[in-house]
């Protein structure tokens, strides 16, 4: 972006992989009965990160291992470089200024078709199926890498700041890092149980449909029923919140 001109070589980089795989098969049972079933398997992943440390977000800001790009203007242990002012509120990144931001997701999802086509007379057609599909997701992303590692480990990298609980940790950490997680903790590690865990939600559906053929008209009805289940962990009570 023009905000980053005079600092080309620290943009950040995308990285994005996908898969997909689809088996169908269809059968007839005899010649009024047919069936058919299929199975999806699909898979993305995707990463900002900076060129040079990859997904070690946490060195992004450090000025020791900063040192390549340091030229001593950085003002302090985890803040880089002034930016140039411009115009008000339009900045451009100081050269050699580190990366800032940093962020991952997964998604991996399966789904189940089925399906049973019967025609009990040449004008009626009679279609009876479901699906089936479950994801799990993943996200991390923090925006001020910089904040998040001077409220823990101080501004001098060398006091780390003592929680009397995770959940204290947890919500300090996040809202100082401006950090938004599932399926990773606050420190964007993999995670895979409780609140904190990946969101696994399922998608299902049934359905029975009716074709009337008579001369030049057409009748369909039908029946469907869907059940979505986010599967996604809330506050019971808002006003008595843990």
């Amino acid at each position: 972006s023009l905000t980053n001109y005079y600092n080309l070589e620290r943009s950040l980089v995308d990285h994005t992989a996908s898969g997909f795989l689809h088996l169908a098969f269809e059968h007839d049972l005899s010649p009024s009965i047919r069936y058919n079933l299929a199975a999806t398997y699909s898979s993305r992943t995707f990463e900002r990160q900076d060129a040079f440390f990859e997904d070690d977000w946490m060195s992004y800001v450090d000025r020791d291992k900063n040192a390549m790009f340091d030229r001593g203007d950085w003002l302090s242990k985890f803040q880089g470089p002034s930016p140039h002012s411009v115009v008000l509120h339009f900045v451009l990144q100081a050269p050699g200024s580190p990366n800032n931001n940093y962020a991952r997701n997964s998604q991996i999802g399966i789904a189940l078709d089925g399906g049973l086509t019967m025609r009990p007379a040449t004008q009626w057609q009679v279609q009876i199926g479901g699906s089936y599909s479950r994801w799990r997701l993943r996200l991390f992303e923090i925006n001020n890498i910089a904040a998040y590692m001077v409220t823990r480990f101080g501004g001098d990298g060398m006091s780390p700041r003592e929680y009397p609980d995770e959940t204290a940790r947890t919500a300090e950490l996040s809202h100082f890092g401006r950090i938004k997680a599932y399926g990773y903790d606050i420190d964007g590690k993999r995670h895979d149980e409780g609140w904190a865990g990946p969101r696994e939600p399922s998608f299902g559906a049934l359905f029975m449909q009716n074709t009337f053929h008579a001369n030049k008209l057409t009748v369909n009805a039908g029946l469907r029923f869907e059940r979505i289940d986010l599967n996604a962990p809330a506050i019971v009570d808002l006003l008595n919140a843990p």
